[in-house]
């Protein structure tokens, strides 16, 4: 199977009666460096990464250059390419790397354009990132629970769906959901598995005194790092019918 081109759902290739050449260029974005030069400090101080922990990359430069079959009309292809494509900002996909969604804004060169050899060329300016699968995850949180999630290169924020009002902690910060709904807060994934600790219902007890001083006989003996909603559902998971269940949804992004 020849590969293809797929732009907003349509099959360039299938649609156009085209072959996608290998005479474009596929490059991956370019590294925004940032180097800062230290009079009597050798080499220079790499500040590529302090301000968002990652690298910084510019645009996606990608080039498509597609033949005509004898069977389509030249100018016919022509003018519906342009008519689809040119100056526009559009999501593609192509065939050769399934699974992923690219994002950027089709030009046409008029010189490109060759009657003589049936051929357009288009160029594209694209977002450094290509959009991967979407992530769904859903959590029974009722007295609190860590949540495992499994994140792509680009560090993203995810959207968290409750019924109430939800505590949410991550890498030492702690985030308070006020009420039912989907909220996206100031938290970003890093690369790679992270723990979400969710309390949906964080007064919700089922822990008494007793219990707790039968578990631990003294302050002492409660591990560090415990949490309160921890020692609230000492004794077990809520009932059924007591249930909070959350959901956390995001893209992955990879180069």
């Amino acid at each position: 199977m020849l590969p293809t081109v797929i732009v907003d759902g349509i099959d360039l290739c299938d649609r156009y009666d085209l072959i996608w050449t290998n005479e474009g260029t596929l490059s991956p974005p370019q590294v925004r460096t940032n180097r800062l030069e230290i009079p009597a400090r050798d080499g220079a101080l790499d500040l590529t990464e302090v301000l968002t922990g990652d690298a910084v990359f510019g645009d996606r430069e990608q080039t498509f250059v597609f033949f005509v079959r004898e069977g389509m009309d030249f100018e016919t292809a022509k003018t519906q390419l342009l008519n689809l494509l040119h100056g526009r900002e559009l999501d593609y996909e192509l065939s050769i790397d399934p699974g992923y969604t690219y994002h950027g804004r089709w030009l046409c060169d008029s010189h490109a354009l060759a009657l003589h050899n049936r051929k357009i060329t288009f160029d594209v300016l694209a977002d450094p990132w290509k959009r991967g699968e979407h992530r769904t995850y859903r959590v029974q949180c009722a007295g609190g629970t860590d949540l495992k999630v499994t994140n792509a290169r680009r560090h993203v924020s995810p959207t968290f769906t409750v019924p109430q009002k939800t505590l949410v902690e991550y890498k030492g910060r702690a985030w308070v959901i006020p009420e039912a709904g989907e909220w996206t807060l100031d938290l970003f994934l890093d690369e790679g598995v992270s723990s979400i600790h969710i309390n949906g219902a964080p007064t919700m007890c089922n822990t008494t005194w007793a219990d707790l001083a039968a578990k631990y006989p003294h302050w002492s003996d409660i591990p560090k790092g415990t949490r309160w909603s921890d020692l609230f559902m000492l004794m077990g998971p809520p009932d059924p019918d007591e249930q909070v269940v959350a959901q956390v949804d995001f893209d992955t992004y990879d180069l």
